[in-house]
């Protein structure tokens, strides 16, 4: 019922709805969606909520990827993705990264 208004309201699209109307009933750890109005309906509500993006970094920082495993899933990510990034986001993802394997002096 709450996603068909969301959907009514072109809030959310149908996909997106559904799964934020789902999350409510089963209240995840963690929502994932790299819709942007999907993410902030998701954090409103109180998910926390993340994109593929974030999955790669928190994974990176986390010890779980390789900075070499890391990169090679932002560089497809950027390039071999229908997921929309600005130039902006790129390079404080590229940034983030190099942070997190820098070698400590």
């Amino acid at each position: 019922m709450r996603a068909a208004k969301w959907v009514e309201g072109e809030m959310l699209d149908p996909g997106e709805a559904e799964s934020l109307a789902i999350a409510e009933e089963i209240s995840p750890d963690l929502f994932l969606t790299d819709d942007a109005a999907a993410r902030l309906m998701a954090e409103g509500l109180g998910f926390v909520a993340r994109g593929s993006l974030g999955v790669v970094l928190y994974c990176a920082a986390k010890g779980s990827l390789t900075q070499s495993d890391a990169r090679a899933h932002l560089d497809a990510l950027f390039g071999n993705s229908t997921l929309w990034l600005s130039g902006t986001v790129k390079k404080r993802a590229n940034a983030a990264l190099a942070q997190m394997f820098a070698p400590d002096l």
